[in-house]
Formats: structure tokens, C-alpha cells, sequence
């Protein structure tokens, strides 16, 4: 190190042997960073000695990071040898750092032991010992030897492959027994769901044919509703109809349009259309008549997506040209119904077009002007142009407003009936108790009602008076009844006509998809619940029930059908 550290600032040094030789070294300016054992190298590749003097052995350096790696050994020049110009210290022998002991030493982590013998050494030995052992043993065979030899190895080669081709014609031939089974059944469950979905849209459409014939025959038994809507949770938007009777809590004044809530709500509005229709007929000619209608339901061209059926219907009047309208009347629309698991209908959405049902109500009825039904007791302070009473909706039924025309028909003045009677004072021996019954049971239920009756004016004289009876509201609660006389005669067409009861039968029209059936009694009907996992179809039937001589009462009755 010494040296080096000299001849890093000379370009000549001198050395000096123990007899007084002197050898002259030659080289070049050494880089600190460069290697000491090739700076000493390149030294003796240019070193030069005095003419017949030996050349001394040059001293080897080992770097830093080789001295780690053999345990810090350095070697130094020869003992005899010593630097000129630098401070003149002897070069002793090579000098030997101990190496560290045993228990200095850290031992690297034994890999653990693996239970796994390996026999790949062994088992190529076997390999190259047999083939060599083959190859001597040909090259000792004869050439028949040889030959058998050859004809022994093709005749295995050719039984393995046939063995090889048997083993596959067995397995393809396995692969394809299961993709043919797992074709067929998968063809076979296409084949099943597209047959579910048949019949699950067949199920619904009955239910819908269903509702229609509850709606045109207003059934009034809620078990039959119920049967075919979701109790908990139906509902049924339609546009909004000023020309019938609907609580004022139903309209959604922003989309103009109507929420019918619950089995009791749907029962109300089919009894407020039947009461429109019915006021078509000509009450001078057929006092009892009743007009007949029906619903079409197109299901060519419906749309079935999951749970919803979007399809046309047209309802349409039968008879109402034959009791005296100037016309039939009939609307065609749209309808979106959605159906829960059981085939129930949990929301209906009807779609029709209001204005253009409404000229052929004003058409039909052979009048001026559109009539407009009141909903609510502020819509009825306005002049009517046939006799009005209004009562509480509540019993005993009082009395609150009555009109001038309705003064005229009864004899009795208003300070004579408001807040003290109720209609009842109209009633006489020959009033009919069960159409007063009947009419009082649909005022309990709140709903719109139409009846005719035999009334007697203050004087005691008879007279035949056919009303129109309409729910109003008071801030989204029903309050009132108000009364609308639509036509009444004298006492001798009383006579003449409703005591003999001289009324040609009414035709009864058969819903889409119904079943018309002639019974002298009304039968209850039982409907079956069906079972865990299946489906009921119900087929409505129409039963005809009544007094003879007299309007037959159309019910709608649903029987049950297990379909798996």
C-alpha cells in the first residue's frame, strides 16, 4: 500500500535490493478507484531492470471487498525489499490476518428435511443401463434374429395402438351419449318453460276476461274481487271521468288522471258506471230497464313482459238503442295489468280516449250539453235543471238542500225539510221496501245508486220517481248524498205501467270468455285454494237470478281449477 501511495505521485520509483541493487519501475499515473492488484500488474508489465541484475518478485495487493471474501488476507512484498522516498520502512513478510474461529462463524440454516425420496437418479441409470444392454444384445443378434426382432416390436406397436383407438372410440363415444343427454335436456326445459308460459299467460288472461265480467255485471259479492285482485296492495289508474261519479280523494290533479285503492274502490266505480249507463234508457217507455254492456278483450296483439300483459280492450253497449237512446254507445282503449306469483292482479291501468266517450254520451242521450256529475258539496251550489235534494251521508239521512224543481215534484218547501226529515217522508203503502233496501245498502257502502220508486207528494198523491244518487265530498271524505230525479210520472201512468209491471225482458250479454248459465236461484259459489306451487285458472260463468216478469240480476261466479 505503500508503494502504491508513492507511485501514485512519481512516474519513476527506485528500489533498492539488500546488496545494493537498484531497479528503476516505469508507469503510468494510477486512478484512485481503479483495482490495486491491476495497478501493480500494469507495473510489471513495464517494468525494466539494469542490465544482469534479476528481477525482485513485485508485491500483490488484495481490494477491500476481496479481503472479506478470503478472510482478510494481504499479501506484502518480499522481507528483503524497501521503498525509496517514502519513509523508509522495512517491508517485512507476508503478513496473515487470523482467520475467524469456529464459533465466530455463523452457520447458514439447514433446508429442512423432505420426506420425498427421489428416484430420478436411479431410475435413469435403470433406463440408459437397459438401452445399452438392448443395443449389445442386436449387435450380438443374427440377422434372422433381427428380423423376428422387428416383426415382434411391430406387432406390439400395432396392439397398443389398437388399444390406444379402442380407448378413444370408447371415450368419444361416452362424451357423446352426454352431450346428447345434456341436449335433450335442455330442449326438454325450453319445451317446459315455453309451455309455462303458455299457460301462465292463458291463467292470467282468464283473470283478466275475469275482472270485465265482474265489472260489466257489478257484482257485488267481494269475495268473488278478491279472488282474482291483490287484496293488499290493487290499484287501478284511469283517466279522469267527469261525466260519472268517483271520490274527489282519488284525482291526481297534476297528471289528471285517477288512483281507484282496494277491492271496495273497484266495487264503487263499476256501480258508478252501471248507474251512468242506465241513464241512457227512456224511463217514460221502460221504467225497469237495465242497459247491458260488454268488454273485448284483444289478446292477438298482446304484449307479455314478466309480470305485466299489455293488451287492447272495447267495451261496448248491447241493448241501450232498444230502451230509447238515440244510439250505441262503445270506448276502446288500451289496458297494462301486472300480476303477482299467485296470478292475482296487483295494478291495472286503463287508457282510453275521455272526450270523444263523452260526445257519444251527449249523442245517445239526445241532449245540449255535455252533464257533468258533482263529486263534492261545492260542486253542488249550482242551479240543476232536474229535481235536487241533499242529505248527510250518515243516518238518520237528514235533509240539507233541496231546489226549487224538487219543491215543485213533492208539494213540501224547503223550511219544511231541511234539517228536520229525511226522504223518508216521501215514502207510502205502496213504495217498494225492497228497493228502498237495496238502495240503502249501496249508500252504507258509499257508493253511487240508482232506483224507482213509488213516492207520494205532500197531498198523498202518487207519482213514480226514478233517482240518480251520487257520493260527495268534504275535504277527501265523503259527507253527503245528493239525489237527482231524472224522470217522474203521474199517478196514472203509474198505474198503467209500474203496477203491472209491464217490462219486456232484458237481453243478457255474455262477457268475453264466459259461460252463460240459466239457474231460477242465486247459487254461492266455492272457490278452491290452490295448492303450494300451482296456478288457478278461473273461468267466469254468468247466472241469472230474480222474480219472474222481472230485470234478471247478472252475478259473475269464478270456480277454481288446480293447474299443475
Amino acid at each position: 500500500q505503500q508503494q502504491i501511495a508513492a507511485a501514485s505521485q512519481q512516474m519513476i520509483q527506485t528500489v533498492i535490493g539488500p546488496n545494493g541493487q537498484q531497479t528503476n519501475y516505469f508507469y503510468q499515473q494510477p486512478v484512485m478507484t481503479q483495482n490495486p492488484n491491476a495497478v501493480l500488474r500494469q507495473m510489471q508489465l513495464q517494468y525494466q531492470t539494469v542490465p544482469g541484475r534479476p528481477v525482485p518478485p513485485v508485491a500483490m495487493v488484495v481490494s477491500q471487498p476481496q479481503q472479506q471474501k478470503r478472510h482478510h488476507s494481504v499479501i506484502t512484498p518480499a522481507p528483503s525489499m524497501r521503498t525509496v522516498g517514502s519513509a523508509a520502512t522495512p517491508i517485512t513478510s507476508v503478513i496473515r490476518k487470523p482467520a475467524p474461529k469456529k464459533k465466530d462463524m455463523i452457520k447458514p440454516p439447514a433446508p429442512p428435511k423432505s420426506n420425498v425420496v427421489s428416484c430420478a437418479s436411479d431410475t435413469d441409470g435403470e433406463a440408459k443401463n437397459s438401452a445399452k444392454k438392448k443395443i449389445d444384445d442386436m449387435a450380438n443378434l443374427t440377422p434372422a434374429e433381427k428380423a423376428k426382432a422387428n416383426r415382434d416390436r411391430n406387432r406390439e406397436h400395432a396392439r397398443n395402438t389398437r388399444l390406444r383407438k379402442k380407448a378413444y372410440l370408447e371415450k368419444l363415444k361416452t362424451t357423446v351419449d352426454e352431450l346428447c343427454r345434456e341436449r335433450d335436456t335442455l330442449v326438454s326445459e325450453r319445451a317446459g318453460a315455453a309451455n309455462l308460459l303458455v299457460e301462465m299467460h292463458n291463467t292470467r288472461t282468464e283473470v283478466l276476461m275475469s275482472y270485465f265480467a265482474l265489472r260489466s255485471g257489478y257484482e257485488k259479492q267481494r269475495d268473488l274481487w278478491s279472488s282474482i285482485l291483490d287484496e293488499s296492495c290493487f290499484s287501478c289508474v284511469l283517466p279522469v271521468t267527469p261525466y260519472r261519479s268517483f271520490p274527489a280523494s282519488e284525482v291526481q290533479v297534476s297528471k289528471c288522471q285517477r288512483t281507484i285503492m282496494g277491492i271496495d274502490g273497484m266495487m264503487g266505480d263499476a256501480a258508478s258506471l252501471h248507474v251512468l249507463l242506465n241513464s241512457l234508457i227512456d224511463r217514460s217507455r221502460y221504467p225497469t230497464a237495465s242497459i247491458q254492456f260488454r268488454y273485448t278483450l284483444v289478446t292477438e296483439d298482446a304484449v307479455v313482459a314478466g309480470n305485466q300483459i299489455m293488451a287492447r280492450w272495447v267495451m261496448s253497449t248491447l241493448n241501450a238503442a232498444q230502451f230509447g237512446a238515440r244510439m250505441e254507445v262503445s270506448k276502446q282503449g288500451m289496458l297494462c295489468c301486472r300480476f303477482n306469483s299467485a296470478h292475482k292482479i296487483v295494478g291495472l291501468e286503463l287508457m282510453f280516449d275521455v272526450m270523444a266517450f263523452m260526445l257519444q254520451l251527449k249523442q245517445a242521450a239526445g241532449s245540449d250539453q255535455f252533464a257533468v256529475i258533482p263529486n263534492t258539496v261545492q260542486t253542488c251550489q249550482r242551479p240543476f235543471s232536474v229535481p235536487m235534494v241533499m242529505t248527510m251521508a250518515e243516518r238518520p239521512y237528514t235533509i240539507v238542500q233541496v231546489n226549487q224543481l224538487w219543491e215543485d215534484m213533492t208539494g213540501f218547501k224547503a223550511e219544511e225539510v231541511v234539517g228536520r226529515n229525511s226522504c223518508r217522508v216521501l215514502q207510502g203503502q205502496t213504495t217498494d221496501r225492497m228497493a228502498v233496501e237495496q238502495l240503502m245498502s249501496e249508500v252504507r257502502f258509499k257508493r253511487p245508486a240508482s232506483a224507482m220508486f213509488i213516492n207520494y207528494t205532500k197531498q198523498g198523491r202518487r207519482f213514480r220517481n226514478y233517482i240518480n244518487v251520487y257520493p260527495l265530498s268534504t275535504d277527501s271524505k265523503i259527507t253527503h248524498y245528493v239525489g237527482l230525479t231524472s224522470h217522474y210520472d203521474d199517478s196514472e201512468l203509474v198505474e198503467s205501467s209500474s203496477v203491472q209491471h209491464a217490462v219486456q225482458q232484458v237481453p243478457t250479454a255474455q262477457p268475453v270468455g264466459a259461460q252463460l248459465v240459466q239457474q231460477p236461484q242465486l247459487v254461492q259459489p266455492i272457490l278452491p285454494q290452490p295448492a303450494k306451487g300451482t296456478t288457478t285458472t278461473m273461468t267466469p260463468q254468468i247466472m241469472l237470478s230474480g222474480p219472474p216478469g222481472m230485470p234478471a240480476t247478472v252475478v259473475a261466479q269464478i270456480p277454481g281449477t288446480a293447474v299443475q
